[in-house]
């Protein structure tokens, strides 16, 4: 029973403003990771299909596989992102939601041309068609990441001036 009462009674840990909701300094750290492992896998993927025209057919279903692979785990870091900031009433992050929409069926045309054409040829044809996708989301997500970079430094400074007091 007491340790009931205590728990409700511990301070709380502060909540950070990031994109009009309240975090964490923990999941506001982690929303920056976040934000860190999608802008990487984005360039690493923006470069492996602007690849994909030079390479030999031999070469070529190594790479669609990594393609492949990684927006998996970009979708994964678009739905984290999503999940994290669903309470956010900025338009601009909304937008998060729609690039997962738009990538899933991006995606899901690309599977379907596999039948069609071939796995190689049409890799070729349908993976570029995400860059465009890829081109947006990457400046948000780095405002995104930048807005939870400076609420987490607003943190540390307050944190260092009541120290001092």
């Amino acid at each position: 029973m007491c340790d009931a009462v205590n728990e409700l009674l511990a301070p709380r840990e502060p909540l950070l403003e990031v994109v009009g909701i309240r975090l964490t300094k923990d999941d506001t750290t982690e929303l920056i990771h976040t934000c860190e492992a999608l802008v990487r896998y984005l360039d690493l993927q923006t470069e492996a299909i602007r690849s994909l025209p030079n390479l030999s057919d031999e070469q070529a279903p190594q790479v669609i596989r990594a393609i492949q692979n990684r927006q998996l785990d970009i979708n994964t870091q678009v739905a984290a992102i999503v999940s994290r900031t669903s309470l956010s009433a900025r338009p601009w992050i909304q937008e998060f939601a729609d690039a997962r929409t738009a990538l899933g069926g991006k995606v899901r045309t690309i599977n379907k041309s596999y039948k069609a054409h071939g796995w190689v040829p049409a890799a070729r044809k349908y993976w570029p068609c995400m860059l465009d996708t890829y081109e947006w989301l990457s400046p948000l997500t780095l405002e995104l990441r930048e807005e939870a970079e400076e609420a987490l430094q607003e943190h540390h400074e307050q944190q260092w001036v009541a120290r001092l007091a």
